[in-house]
């Protein structure tokens, strides 16, 4: 037989359902001792147990499967709960008004407790190559797509920023560094490095111009991104690169 336990996740359903597994077993073995014979379930108990299991049963392998520590879980959760709310804990003729009534409580306590954090989920399974935009409506995609394009320029202008500070490091130390023997001859390249220093130092508009354009670079490389076929749903997101180049 299987204990609850409070600190285990699924073990009432555990409980229950070797319970009912082993119903036969157990009045037998409770039907031969006067002393315990009182405790054999009667229809009423089972029927109660059986509704329980059944509203319990279908969150066994949710449960398992978003408890992970070794792959990426938290995309999962709002098409986790887009599936318990359309089919897995969805009410059948066939329920008992207990099972109902749980399945019920059950989607009322998922939603309301992941309610505040629906900008987060939203955006996590955004970037899953596994799931993308399939459980995002179209009004948040489109918010979700200024965010990331918003985040990615930002990264660009950091790692720019890094870059020129590592140049200007490396400048100085040419400068500190005694001058050589010899000229060197001016080389072609040198004339394009020139220019390039040139434009670098160009007015304001051509800045707003370069950011215009990067900003367009970045949306378009979002959308190819966004129209690409979803990964296996067995793959590992963090390993995934070459499906989202």
């Amino acid at each position: 037989m299987v204990t609850d336990c409070s600190t285990r996740w699924g073990s009432t359903q555990k409980m229950i359902g070797r319970v009912l597994e082993q119903q036969s077993a157990l009045s037998k073995v409770l039907s031969t001792d006067r002393k315990v014979r009182h405790l054999l379930p009667s229809w009423q108990d089972l029927e109660v147990l059986e509704s329980v299991n059944k509203a319990l049963s279908p969150l066994q392998d949710f449960t398992d499967a978003l408890s992970g520590e070794r792959y990426v879980s938290i995309s999962c959760v709002k098409p986790a709960l887009h599936l318990l709310n359309t089919s897995v804990l969805a009410e059948y003729e066939a329920d008992t008004d207990l099972t109902k009534s749980l399945k019920s409580n059950i989607l009322s306590y998922l939603n309301n407790k992941y309610e505040d954090m629906q900008d987060l989920l939203n955006f996590t399974t955004f970037l899953d190559p596994r799931f993308r935009t399939q459980y995002i409506s179209e009004e948040e995609t489109q918010t979700l797509k200024e965010r990331a394009i918003t985040e990615l320029i930002e990264i660009h202008g950091q790692q720019s920023v890094a870059q020129r500070t590592a140049v200007m490091e490396n400048d100085s130390r040419d400068v500190e560094s005694p001058p050589a023997a010899k000229a060197k001859k001016k080389t072609l390249a040198s004339f394009f490095k020139e220019t390039t220093c040139t434009a670098s130092r160009a007015p304001l508009s051509s800045t707003f111009d370069s950011m215009s354009q990067l900003r367009e670079a970045v949306a378009s490389e979002l959308n190819v991104y966004i129209y690409m076929p979803c990964v296996d749903h067995v793959e590992d997101p963090l390993k995934c690169g070459s499906y989202t180049k």
